[in-house]
């Protein structure tokens, strides 16, 4: 039986996947892994377009009819064999040590958790080279820029569940039979990731944000259009719907930014500040202040001084990235709330 399941949502993207595939068929790793491809409709089936040189050992391609990315990572799990379920969208190239890095976090900690992991967005000229990905130019991830401004510590940020995108997560299978899979009351793209973050948190699973499974996410036209904007825009008012607190109907701060007519709106990046602001205002916390010190932390215990000194909220925290169990232990320790923990 594999360890861990990897679940890749697709549709009539090839070129996209076959590259992601080949990634995953590079693993050096002893742990073992299935992936499974969940074809969503599309009009060729993928397995007739690939070679099998290029596929990982332990394979599978489901299909089903065209019913959306959410029903289609709905059907992957549900099929997986593993323990561990990692969700991978079709268009991610992974590094050799992915699946290790996944399941690090799992041996580190013993506690049920929805993993969050980070992409680097390739240039659109960017020839890819799985042997020097690294050397590739890129964009750093869309939420990088928040992260930098606030704190890589889930506990300590109050909208970490709106961070929930689903293109290179992972939890245990046993979080999704008790809490439930993906929404497909959600069309399209939007939300239905960060929804099922929302849930899993209030349901008590924490979130952990971790730098080791990295991805490289292929360039591909994304651009916002009044039309994609428009079934955004449904999404969030299903999310809305769904649970009506004031912590998800603060979202709609994000709206002028997304609606790409609306031209005098402020930038993303700064209404995602402004979400985490209203929500850190509505449970009475300070906002977050300019750091002014830095220092670096090898054990628990020096974090949990830190956070009880007076510098706890203008201090970044730096921990080794290569300590995954720090890393996930200084996340999932509520007296760490206000502790802005960095990785070096």
């Amino acid at each position: 039986m594999p360890r861990c399941s990897v679940i890749i949502p697709y549709m009539d993207r090839i070129d996209l996947l076959r590259w992601t595939l080949r990634s995953l068929a590079r693993q050096t790793t002893d742990i073992s892994f299935e992936v499974l491809v969940v074809d969503d409709g599309s009009e060729v089936a993928p397995e007739t377009m690939l070679d099998a040189q290029d596929l990982p050992a332990n394979f599978e391609v489901l299909h089903q009819d065209n019913r959306g990315s959410a029903a289609a990572r709905n059907t992957g799990w549900l099929h997986a064999k593993g323990d561990i379920v990692i969700f991978l969208d079709c268009d991610q190239i992974t590094k050799p040590d992915f699946i290790e890095q996944h399941c690090a976090l799992f041996d580190a900690v013993d506690q049920p958790i929805l993993q969050i992991a980070t992409r680097r967005n390739l240039h659109k000229d960017a020839k890819i080279d799985l042997d020097r990905m690294g050397d590739l130019a890129f964009v750093r991830d869309e939420r990088m820029h928040f992260f930098r401004n606030t704190s890589f510590n889930m506990t300590n940020l109050e909208s970490s569940w709106h961070h929930c995108f689903s293109h290179n997560i992972s939890t245990q299978r046993e979080n999704l039979i008790r809490h439930g899979g993906f929404d497909t009351g959600f069309k399209g793209w939007g939300f239905e990731d960060c929804e099922i973050g929302y849930k899993f948190e209030r349901a008590g699973v924490p979130l952990v944000i971790t730098p080791g499974p990295l991805t490289f996410h292929q360039f591909h036209e994304q651009r916002m259009t009044p039309a994609k904007f428009k079934k955004w825009r449904a999404n969030l008012d299903h999310f809305m719907a769904k649970h009506p607190t004031p912590e998800v109907n603060a979202q709609m701060v994000l709206v002028g930014p997304t609606d790409p007519d609306n031209h005098t709106s402020a930038r993303w990046h700064i209404a995602l500040m402004q979400l985490e602001h209203i929500l850190r205002l509505a449970q009475n916390r300070r906002l977050a202040e300019d750091i002014t010190l830095r220092q670096k932390f090898s054990s628990h215990s020096e974090l949990e001084k830190l956070a009880l000194s007076d510098d706890v909220y203008t201090t970044m925290a730096l921990v080794d990235r290569r300590d995954t169990a720090l890393v996930g232990r200084a996340q999932l320790d509520p007296n760490l709330k206000e502790v802005r923990l960095f990785f070096a």
